[in-house]
Formats: C-alpha cells, structure tokens, sequence
C-alpha cells in the first residue's frame, strides 16, 4: 500500500500501536490462541521538506513492514497446520517402526533359563522355536513315556481288499487332546503296479480357514507291508486336528492334444464359456471347457475324460506361460459345456495364461484299473490312545467323507507323549530321520517373514 504525504507543514510522528486478535482455525493463527497482530499505522503531516522526506521513507518501509507482518502471520498459520500433520506422521511413523523393530526376531543361539521377550529365536537341541509371548518357559517339548502306534505290527486286514475304479483317499482323521510329537508315519499299500501312483497326505485341519498340507511321494514301497514315511518331528498342540491319507490311483495314460483355439475368459468366471473358450468358475474349483475350439469338436473326448486325469492350458504365444490341472471328479456334461472339479498340480515359468490368451490343451486321460485299499472293520470301536481320537476317512474321487468313524484304513502314526509349551512356536526341526541334531537350517520362515541364520548372525530379508 502506497504512502501518501503533504511536502507542507509539520507534525507529530504517532507510535505503532498494537491490537490483540483472536483466531478460531487457520487464516489467523493456531486455533483458541491469542496472536500479537501490528494496527493500521496513523500517519503524521510532514512539516518541512526536509524532514519529510525521510520521514517518508521511513512510513513507507515500516508501512511495508507491518504489511509483511500481517501476510507472514496468516501463512505462519497455516504453517502451523501443516506442522501439526506433519508432526501427527512423524509420531505415527515413530510408532510403526519401534512396533517393527519390537516385532524382529532376534537370534539368541541356544536356550538357556532365562526370560525371554517375544519373537526372541533360539535352538533348544533340534527345535528352532520363536517365543509368541515374554516367557520363561522351555521353548522344546518335553517327552515322557515311549512312543505309542495306533496299529499292531501285523494288522489282520478284511479281505478280499476293497477297491475302486478312479482315484482313492484312504486313512483317518486324529484329534488331540493333549501336546505330543509326530515321530513317525508309515502306510500300507497293498499292490505295486506300474500304472499305480500313491502320495501321503497331512492336513492339518485344526483352522479350517488356513489348512496346511504337507505331501510324502514314497520312493520304495513295500507291496503289502508297511513303508515308513519320514517326519521331521511334527508338533503337535492340545486341540489339533489332522487328516493323513493316502492318495491312489492306478490307471494307463492316453495324451490327447487338442488343437488350439480356445481363449481363456478368467478365473472364478461363473459365465458358460462359448465355443472356443474355458474359465474357472466357482470360486476357483471347476474348470468349465467349452466342447468344440476353433479347431474342431472335442465334446466326446471330454465327457469321457475321468477322475484322475491333467489338463495342460498352455498359451499359445509363449510356451512357459501354463497351468496344469488334476481332474478330480468325472466331468459333468451339458451340450457342449462341460466342468468338473480340479487341483492345481503345476504352473510354466512364466507363470498361468491370462485372461484373453488363446491357448493349447492337451488332456491326459487316464484308463482307470482298480485301486485297492486295505481296511479293518470296526478297528475304532476302542481307541488305542488316551489323548486321541482316530476316526475312517474315505473319499473317491474327489467326493465327500463317507469313511465310516469306527473303520480303520492303511496309516498309521507313532505318536510321542511330551509337554508343548504355548509360549513357542515351531520354526524348525533340525533332525530329520538319518541326521544330526547339530545340522542347522539354513533358511526358515515365520509368519511370512524369511530368515537366514548361521550360528548366531540373522539376515532379515526385505
């Protein structure tokens, strides 16, 4: 704002005076402050030439001055504001990172007692365990007794041995009611064939919403008499629940490859696929193919496929983009549209085909034979543990339990009696059966996290 002066004429210089003002959010100060603002200055009548001209200068500046002021006063405002956010991340910040760093395990080698925070890791003989609590209990479990089967040596199976033409999961359902080890698993499987092919399965069901899988591909079966599966001292906790089955199937392969022309239109795309394409749908657990491709018809060759049999959806434009199913139901038929329910058994390097790939399929169909089972009527009636509760548990191809609770199938575990801390949870066993309790792991991984440790050293992996 300009000055204005008279050249003629004398008068009085007037004092800056200063009013108080009040600010209730950001154009005038931080809010419910009180903040020093400069008044308007009252400019005197200059009385000579001389004198007015510097007193000129000297309004003119201090005029520009307390403007200054007064425009600085409503950006310190809103600086104010923004350094109360910035302060709010800063603090916010502070807290997730003493939170992440009070979240790090922290490698202390081996147990000893004393008390330990939460997620301190140690080795406790051949357990790797990370303590879920501040504790002062021993991280291993603590055995007692000797380890218990649930079958005799020779089990008197029922003969003839039941069997099925497609795919078998034979072997019982365990709930536990007090802490234990697995140290051993072992299966009987009547016939070796060829065309036969069996896996273990461990499930443990105990959070039916995170299911974990682990799977055994026995390398030497014995036709007819126990296999002994290897465990790396499973752990088991009051309250787990497990499935341990065998996975069979015994059947001839015969690879069809259809011509290409089929487009895939998504995952868990619940639309009827038209000619020339195929989806999952359901949540991801059908595949639905439509019959006839750009190629040609191929309605008879898929209806006919059974359970047990891999589809291969390979894109067309690079060969390492695939994914590989297992039929794990006879396909269900309408017309041209057909679906049936799948495991993935493999993907390409490059990952699944995407949406709107055209892709090749090759089906490997398979001639089912039978597939034979042992079994023991009835063999539940009494339980032969204390602290677990053995129940059947069959399904063909794919479907439903329909294992009757008292019947007994071809696994058989030995389970060890200890006391299981709460306060740890397992990393890992460091004795498989056949080495040492002194061989380290070189990589573990809790709650998503991967560690890499050499005697005492961790690297924590971003």
């Amino acid at each position: 704002m300009a000055a204005s002066f008279n050249s003629a004429g004398r008068g009085r210089s007037t004092p800056v005076n200063t009013v108080r003002r009040r600010s209730s959010t950001g154009s005038g100060g931080r809010a419910g402050e009180i903040s020093e603002q400069p008044s308007k200055l009252v400019q005197p009548e200059p009385t000579t030439m001389i004198l007015s001209v510097d007193l000129t200068k000297i309004y003119a500046k201090l005029e520009d001055l307390q403007n200054q002021i007064i425009d600085n006063d409503i950006n310190i405002a809103e600086l104010y504001l923004i350094i109360d956010n910035l302060q709010d991340q800063v603090q916010e910040n502070f807290d997730i990172t003493i939170n992440l760093i009070k979240q790090r395990m922290r490698w202390l080698g081996n147990w000893t007692q004393q008390l330990y925070k939460k997620f301190d890791t140690v080795r406790d003989g051949a357990w790797t365990m990370i303590a879920n609590k501040d504790t002062e209990e021993r991280p291993a479990p603590q055995e007692s007794g000797v380890p218990v089967n649930t079958y005799p040596e020779v089990p008197i199976w029922d003969t003839p041995n039941p069997s099925h033409v497609g795919v078998v999961h034979s072997g019982h359902r365990y709930t536990f009611s007090s802490g234990g080890i697995f140290k051993q698993l072992r299966v009987w499987i009547p016939a070796v064939t060829p065309t036969a092919t069996y896996h273990v399965i461990v499930a443990n069901i105990t959070d039916p919403n995170n299911i974990g899988y682990s799977e055994f591909t026995p390398a030497n079966i014995n036709e007819n008499d126990w296999t002994i599966i290897g465990l790396s001292g499973g752990l088991i906790q009051d309250g787990d629940v497990f499935i341990v089955y065998i996975d069979s199937y015994d059947s001839a392969d015969n690879v069809q490859q259809f011509s290409d022309g089929w487009t895939f239109t998504g995952n868990d795309n619940n639309a009827i696929p038209n000619a020339g394409e195929w989806n999952t749908r359901t949540n991801n657990i059908l595949v639905r193919i439509n019959g006839q491709s750009l190629g040609g018809n191929y309605d008879t060759q898929i209806a006919n496929s059974t359970a047990g049999s891999t589809w291969r959806m390979q894109h067309t434009g690079d060969p390492n983009s695939w994914v590989e199913y297992r039929q794990d139901t006879a396909v269900t038929s309408v017309g041209s549209d057909h679906t049936f329910n799948y495991t993935v058994s493999g993907t390409g390097a490059n990952g699944q085909p995407t949406t709107g790939d055209d892709c090749l399929v090759t089906l490997t169909a398979h001639t089912a034979a039978a597939t034979e089972i042992v079994a023991l009527i009835n063999q539940w009636v009494t339980q032969p543990l204390p602290n677990v509760l053995i129940e059947g548990y069959l399904t063909i191809d794919g479907g439903a339990n329909i294992g009757n609770p008292n019947d007994g199938f071809g696994v058989d575990i030995q389970v060890q009696a200890a006391t299981v801390s709460d306060d740890w949870d397992l990393i890992a066993y460091n004795q498989g059966f056949g080495e040492q309790p002194d061989q380290p792991q070189d990589v573990v991984t809790y709650l998503g996290e991967t560690v890499t440790y050499n005697g005492n050293t961790v690297v924590y992996n971003a």
